[in-house]
């Protein structure tokens, strides 16, 4: 892409198409091939040790978290 955020068509959906539509495509196009930066996205995660989402980082560590609290305590702690 150049850089914008595709807008959508200011028509909305509608009975025929139920579904949003970027100008020039239609409901059921798809890319031919998955982009190289998705790609390098999950490679990245997987290399991280990421298993699903949320997964949190503090100072390059992976978080562990077992409640709200503790994860606001280390958020503190950090920012001390």
């Amino acid at each position: 892409m150049n850089g914008r955020t595709p807008k959508p068509h200011c028509s909305g959906p509608t009975p025929k198409n139920s579904a949003w539509t970027w100008p020039g495509t239609t409901r059921m196009s798809r890319p031919k091939q998955p982009r190289n930066g998705i790609r390098q996205d999950i490679a990245d995660g997987k290399a991280l040790g990421v298993t699903g989402t949320p997964t949190f980082f503090l100072n390059g560590e992976k978080l562990t978290l077992n409640s709200e609290e503790q994860f606001r305590n280390l958020l503190d702690d950090a920012a001390r």
